[in-house]
Formats: C-alpha cells, sequence, structure tokens
C-alpha cells in the first residue's frame, strides 16, 4: 500500500496552485509582500497597538470632525467674497474679502495660502476694475451734462 500512498501524494501535489506552471517559489531569506503581516499567535500582542496614555491621542474613529484649522474659514471665506465680488456686488464684496484675508493673515498658519490670496487678488482686480468703471460713468455725465448744456445755452 506504501506505493499507493506515495502516488496518490504526488498526484496531490502535483495538482496544487503552488506546483503548477510559473509558480516560483521565493528564495530563501525573502520577505513577505508589503502590507502582509502574518496574524498574531494565541496570547501574542497584535502587530499595531494604539499608544499608551499620555503619548499622544490616536485618530479619531471614522466619521468624526477632523480638527479645524483657524485659518481654514478666514481663507474660504476670503476667496468666496473675492470670487463673488467679479460677478455681483463689487465694493462690498471686495471690502468683506479684503477684511477676511487680513483676518487670515493674523490667525494663519499659511497652509490655506492659496485660497486666501485667490480671494485677495480678486478683491483687488474686481475693486480696479469697478472704480475705472465708476470714474468712466462719472466723466461720461459730466461732458454729457456739458455739451447739453452748451448746447441749451446756443439756442
Amino acid at each position: 500500500m506504501e506505493p499507493n500512498d506515495s502516488a496518490e501524494s504526488k498526484n496531490a501535489q502535483a495538482q496544487s496552485p503552488e506546483s503548477g506552471p510559473g509558480f516560483q517559489s521565493p528564495p530563501p531569506g525573502s520577505y513577505p509582500p508589503p502590507g502582509y503581516y502574518p496574524p498574531p499567535a494565541y496570547g501574542q500582542v497584535p502587530y499595531y497597538q494604539p499608544p499608551a496614555p499620555g503619548y499622544g491621542a490616536p485618530y479619531p474613529p471614522y466619521g468624526y470632525a477632523r480638527p479645524v484649522d483657524p485659518g481654514e474659514s478666514d481663507a474660504s471665506s476670503c476667496q468666496l467674497f473675492g470670487i463673488l465680488s467679479l460677478v455681483t456686488v463689487p465694493f462690498i464684496f471686495a471690502i468683506i474679502a479684503l477684511i477676511r484675508y487680513n483676518s487670515y493673515k493674523r490667525t494663519g498658519n499659511g497652509m490655506h495660502a492659496s485660497a486666501a490670496n485667490t480671494g485677495r487678488v480678486c478683491a483687488i482686480i474686481s475693486l480696479v476694475m469697478n472704480s475705472l468703471a465708476l470714474v468712466g460713468v462719472i466723466l461720461y455725465f459730466v461732458f454729457f451734462i456739458g455739451v447739453m448744456g452748451i448746447m441749451a445755452f446756443s439756442s
């Protein structure tokens, strides 16, 4: 019966996926694939442990709010009002955007500087363009009233 047992074990080994064509066993002393850690044996401490008390808090569980950066809301609102100043009420929103930018510079840590700078640049562009437009409208009416006044007195 021994020859049958050895033949059956050889057939079982030949049919296992580890011995098929293209399978190469890893070289001795190689490392497991990245991210793979064997499960701990019974009674052993798992690979990852949360930090001990007093050595930093672990990350909050999924679903909780992340910590808020004090300058994030100022930078976001500066960007919002700066962009709105280009599209809607220019002077009011541009001034609000510049005030929020100054508030961000006081409280922010520079992490959201691109949003704050976007709002500031949009607010400045809005103020310059709309100031030039206002001056143009004023000059137009002054010229129009002046011409109309001259025509009224000449006739």
